[in-house]
C-alpha cells in the first residue's frame, strides 16, 4: 500500500534528520475516512529545542517527500499541539 510505504519513508527520514523522539507511523482506530487512509506520525520536540530550526528541518523533509514521484498522491497534514 502506497500510504504505508510513504509513511515509513517519512518516519525514517524524520528520525534520521531530527534528534528528537519520532513515534509512529500508526493507524488510528478509524483509519479510513471517505476512502482516504490515515497514518499518524508524532514528533516530540522538547521545550529546550529551537522550534524555528525544527520547523525548517521538517519543511525541507516535506519538500523532498513531495519530490518523490510515487508519493505525489499522498497528502501530508500537519497538526501542532502544545
Amino acid at each position: 500500500m502506497k500510504n504505508k510505504e510513504a509513511s515509513f519513508w517519512l518516519y525514517n527520514v524524520l528520525k534520521q534528520q531530527m534528534n528528537v523522539p519520532v513515534l509512529g507511523p500508526e493507524e488510528p482506530a478509524i483509519n479510513r475516512i471517505r476512502n482516504q487512509y490515515i497514518r499518524n506520525i508524532m514528533i516530540k520536540i522538547p521545550n529546550e529545542n529551537n522550534l524555528s530550526a525544527s520547523k525548517v528541518v521538517i519543511s525541507k523533509i516535506l519538500l523532498s517527500f513531495d519530490a518523490i514521484a510515487q508519493y505525489r498522491s499522498v497528502r501530508v497534514k500537519i497538526e501542532v499541539d502544545y
